[in-house]
């Protein structure tokens, strides 16, 4: 089947002949609002001997729509899953398969947090299959955080016998923003999990911590508080697609220390393959 972009009642030309053939309107057209330009399907049919006429259809699933970039698409194409039901959103995150999902998962606290933060905790029992190194960073400088992120995985990844490069890594504010900047820096993983990132300071959105943005080349989850005064939904659009990899970004009720922790662990599990 031929395609053909055109207007509503455009004349379309056949072996010399001109047929006004209007397509049946849509339910907006119909009722007296302006839509835009559609994209037709043409249908040859033939009548008779010798009498040929092109019957068009309008396909309303394939209507023309802003151009986005290939990173704002990744962006909202989870942002539209953010919704109240996120089982209905849970499914559609997953972002492994069996076969290709992290042989083990690096995990980090915030600035004032140790490895028994709740929510860490959560996550490693929330996923018994998934071999879970719960790592207290006790320092509030990002290159000794990335430092200790670096050794402790080379160490993980040795004791599970698997390649670096096979470990997640990810954890809470300052643990989730030092664990990809140690993966920016080149440290090997196949993905980041990075809960509550603080995307600025609160009150200073011009101090943005996205520069290393740009080096991240592993699949990212993002999931933060949907009133996290770290980061805003509509700063997340922004920026986050200056990462290269394909990106999720997922809402939760709540601030800065989201209290839905058990959404939170099945995000993170259906997103890793598990």
């Amino acid at each position: 089947m031929n395609e053909w972009k055109g207007k509503v009642d455009e004349p379309v030309t056949t072996r010399g002949h001109s047929h006004l053939v209007p397509p049946r309107p849509s339910p907006v057209a119909r009722r007296g609002r302006k839509t835009d330009p559609a994209v037709f399907t043409l249908e040859p049919c033939t009548f008779g001997d010798n009498v040929h006429r092109i019957f068009v259809h309008c396909n309303l699933d394939r209507m023309r729509r802003p151009y986005q970039s290939p990173a704002s698409r990744r962006v909202h194409r989870y942002s539209a899953a953010m919704s109240s039901d996120s089982q209905t959103g849970a499914s559609s995150i997953r972002a492994f398969t069996k076969r290709t999902r992290p042989a083990g998962l690096v995990i980090t606290p915030g600035a004032s947090a140790d490895r028994d933060h709740a929510t860490l905790k959560a996550i490693e029992d929330g996923i018994p299959e998934l071999p879970v190194l719960r790592l207290t960073l006790a320092t509030t400088s990002v290159s000794n955080a990335v430092k200790k992120i670096a050794a402790a995985g080379a160490e993980f990844a040795a004791e599970l016998g698997v390649a670096p490069k096979k470990l997640a890594y990810g954890g809470r504010s300052f643990g989730g923003r030092s664990c990809s900047v140690a993966v920016a820096e080149g440290l090997p993983a196949t993905a980041l999990v990075l809960l509550s990132y603080p995307l600025h300071p609160p009150g200073k959105s011009e101090k943005l911590r996205t520069e290393h943005f740009a080096d991240i080349s592993v699949p990212t989850l993002f999931v933060s508080g949907q009133k996290d005064p770290f980061g805003k939904p509509d700063e997340f659009a922004e920026h986050v697609p200056a990462i290269p990899a394909a990106t999720t970004v997922e809402w939760v009720a709540g601030n800065h220390s989201p209290k839905g922790t058990d959404e939170i662990v099945e995000l993170v599990r259906t997103y890793l393959g598990y």
